[in-house]
């Protein structure tokens, strides 16, 4: 007998910004050359898209996972779901 079991999870996450000043391809090379993991870093965190090994990516603050990488996409909807949270908290009074 087979089966496949799908779970969800929900993550809190806060936006970093460009966090290695260098492309996936050298920052990936560096955690190898320490003999360190790098599967995580391969594919987004959020969507599990392959990143582009010729540029820099944006990282997100994961609770409970650390620091790690998300692409282009992904990244803004973290900004823009912040950026909400931030006005709802600054003007609770104000309907959307």
């Amino acid at each position: 007998m087979e089966f496949k079991k799908t779970t969800t999870e929900k993550y809190a996450v806060r936006p970093i910004g460009k966090i290695m000043g260098a492309t996936l391809a050298k920052f990936l090379k560096i955690r190898r050359t320490y003999d360190m993991t790098t599967k995580e870093f391969e594919t987004c965190f959020m969507c599990d898209t392959e990143l582009d090994l010729e540029k820099e990516h944006n990282g997100i603050s994961v609770v409970g996972h650390g620091n790690l990488l998300v692409c282009d996409a992904c990244y803004q909807k973290v900004l823009d779901a912040t950026i909400e949270i931030k006005d709802r908290k600054e003007n609770p009074n104000e309907s959307n």
